[in-house]
Formats: structure tokens, C-alpha cells, sequence
């Protein structure tokens, strides 16, 4: 697995190739396809990264905040080839966690209540998940996912 800088084009590369339970989960935020939630976490990200397999793009992923703010919203949305590397997953979803950390040093965001492989993935990782809690237009399950440096 290698990483580089992202781009529109692996926005476009992306958004038709998605995990089922990541499409599921960007249009229960009320994105109407995965194209505009790629797009959009692209666009208001303060930095964001490509993660290749192979040479081909499998995901991406990123952080961004407000101006000033001391936390970030980080997010990461992937296809199905990340389910045939878990062992690369883990290794590199924690360091790359620890480089965002040092841009922000508490990430957080809302991830599926239905999505329990990313929450499971996410705990391995380092992430303190919520309860359930309504969230996004449609007032689905959420659970509140949060890191703090250090910790």
C-alpha cells in the first residue's frame, strides 16, 4: 500500500467503485451520490491523500476544519480491494491517524451505526466511538467517532 497527495481525478476514479456501506453511509448524510460526498470532503479538506494498492487507487481520505479550529473533521472512504488487505488496513490506518494528528491534535466525525466493520476497524485504530445518536438529514443512527493526541 502507498500513498500520495489526492486528486479530482481519483475523485472521479472513486465514486462509481465505492464500498456498498460507504455509499450507504455518504447518502444517509444526504449526499445525493458519492461523486458530490467525494467531492465535497476533497474540496474542504486541509489535507488530503490517496491510498493505492497495487499502483490503483482504493481509497481516500483526509482532514479539514474551520479556520482557527483546533479539531478536524477527519473522514475516509474506500472500495472493496481494502477487504482483502486488513493486515495493511490496521498498520497503515494508525500511523496515517498519527500524521493527522499532528495537523489536529482531536480528530472527530460521524460514522454509520449499520457500518460495525468500519467501527471495529476504527476502535483498532485508536477511535473512541459513541452510542447511536440521530444524525444528518434523514435523522439515521450515527455514532460519534473522536482521537485525541496522546491519548
Amino acid at each position: 500500500m502507498t500513498f500520495r497527495p489526492a486528486t479530482m481525478e481519483d475523485v472521479f476514479f472513486l465514486a462509481d467503485r465505492l464500498r456498498r456501506a460507504d455509499r450507504d453511509e455518504v447518502l444517509a448524510l444526504g449526499f445525493r451520490s458519492p461523486l458530490l460526498a467525494l467531492e465535497s470532503s476533497f474540496a474542504s479538506s486541509d489535507a488530503a491523500f490517496t491510498g493505492l494498492i497495487d499502483g490503483v487507487p482504493a481509497m481516500m481520505f483526509g482532514v479539514g476544519a474551520p479556520l482557527f479550529a483546533e479539531s478536524g473533521t477527519v473522514w475516509a472512504l474506500g472500495t472493496d480491494v481494502l477487504t482483502a488487505h486488513p493486515r495493511e488496513m490496521l498498520v497503515y490506518g494508525r500511523r496515517k491517524i498519527r500524521e493527522l494528528l499532528e495537523l489536529f491534535p482531536f480528530l472527530e466525525n460521524w460514522c454509520d451505526a449499520r457500518y460495525t466493520a468500519a467501527h471495529r476497524w476504527l476502535k483498532r485504530i485508536g477511535f473512541t466511538l459513541s452510542d447511536p445518536l440521530p444524525h444528518g438529514p434523514h435523522g439515521e443512527e450515527f455514532v460519534k467517532i473522536s482521537i485525541r493526541k496522546g491519548v
